[in-house]
């Protein structure tokens, strides 16, 4: 980790810019993306938390009633637990495979004002530069596979209070509608397997 001085322009040396939102000195971003429940991206505000040492979490009640059923509703919340799925992300032109996304109600002792967190497994495949005074996270990819995919190991799922929770499966099921490839001479229909 380096300091600067403020005021140091460090942004030649990024090629990625984030706005990031001060309040009472603590940095938030504002991330657009679409988790598996919802039709489009939405735009949520995170904590910026390097030292959460997990990826995204999810604290709303609007998130975590769309993920649970409503019988694991009561029963989390009075058991002060949340819910985990591996989700498709893309943050910073990079496409996050696999990363184990922590979803849980809102609780007492949380900002009402924002959506959960963002941790260091976020900004493991870049250099970054927080700069607080000028209000960016400036980022540069550590390796030229921007689109690809990256894959975070999930051996060891952190939860950021330490918290319990259930693992879910919220891939897309597979479309029940039959789907059909049409040939060169438009005649001969061969059904997609």
């Amino acid at each position: 980790m380096n300091i600067y001085a403020g005021g140091t322009d460090l942004s030649a040396h990024y090629r990625l810019s984030h706005d990031l939102v001060m309040e009472e000195d603590t940095p938030y971003l504002m991330h657009r993306f679409r988790l598996p429940w919802e039709e489009w991206p939405s735009t949520k505000k995170l904590l910026l938390d390097t030292g959460y040492p997990g990826g995204v979490v999810l604290w709303h009640d609007r998130h975590f009633d769309r993920v649970a059923t409503p019988d694991e509703r009561e029963s989390l919340r009075a058991e002060g637990k949340g819910i985990v799925f591996f989700g498709l992300i893309r943050f910073s032109k990079l496409l996050y495979r696999n990363l184990a996304v922590f979803v849980g109600p809102s609780r007492a002792g949380q900002l009402e004002d924002r959506d959960g967190l963002i941790g260091a497994s976020m900004f493991l495949p870049f250099r970054y530069v927080i700069d607080l005074s000028g209000g960016k996270l400036l980022m540069e990819a550590r390796n030229r596979s921007r689109g690809i995919g990256y894959s975070i190991s999930n051996e060891v799922i952190y939860t950021p209070g330490n918290e319990e929770f259930i693992i879910k499966d919220l891939r897309p099921r597979p479309s029940s509608t039959p789907k059909s490839t049409f040939t060169k001479d438009a005649t001969e229909i061969v059904p997609e397997q």
